[in-house]
């Protein structure tokens, strides 16, 4: 006969406690895993919103360029006026020179036409962003219900489903700050 002091009657309580600690265990390693996971495209976001800062800087330098180029062609025009008047007999040496320039004008016309179409990938990549920040909002609502199912175990799990509720309330907090820049980069 078996007593309550027989040390094989204590070891078959003690499986399934050791049991669910495997268990707990197991959970804790899946969800640092996702954890891990989800840091990966929040660096991925933070990189491509870097190349998009990058892009916009890039926009901003070719249209100094142009503004320059801009100042040049009307510095041009204010000397041929003034050869202009310097005589009538200078008149076909002044329509050559306004001919130069109607020229350069197309050619800023041309590059104007250039930055705008940067100015459209720009906005593409923007796009672009946004839905990379989508898709983080998508992982962090998988791990709410990563979150869910831990809560339903047993009291012992209780610790852990906080960590968890706590990773989950970063994932929300960086997908606030991703859809604000992806406003302000939008914008």
């Amino acid at each position: 006969m078996i007593t309550q002091d027989d040390p094989c009657k204590q070891d078959d309580r003690a499986q399934p406690e050791a049991g669910e600690s495997n268990r707990v265990a197991s959970e804790s390693d899946r969800v640092a895993v996702e954890m891990d996971r989800v840091a990966g495209q929040n660096d991925s976001v933070a990189g491509q919103r870097d190349r998009v800062a990058g892009e916009r800087d890039r926009v901003a330098g070719e249209s100094d360029r142009v503004s320059g180029q801009r100042d040049r062609v009307a510095g041009e025009r204010d000397r041929v006026a003034g050869e202009s008047d310097s005589g009538a007999g200078e008149s076909d040496s002044v329509a050559s020179q306004n001919d130069s320039v109607a020229g350069e004008s197309d050619s800023v016309a041309g590059q104007n036409d250039c930055v705008a179409g940067q100015r459209d990938r720009v906005a593409g990549e923007s796009d672009r962003v946004a839905g990379e920040s989508d898709s983080v909002a998508g992982e962090s609502d998988s791990v709410a219900g990563e979150n869910d199912s831990v809560a339903g175990g047993s009291d012992s799990v209780a610790g852990h489903r906080d960590r968890v509720a706590g990773h989950r309330d970063r994932v929300a907090g960086h997908r606030d700050r991703v859809a604000g820049e992806s406003e302000r980069v939008a914008g």
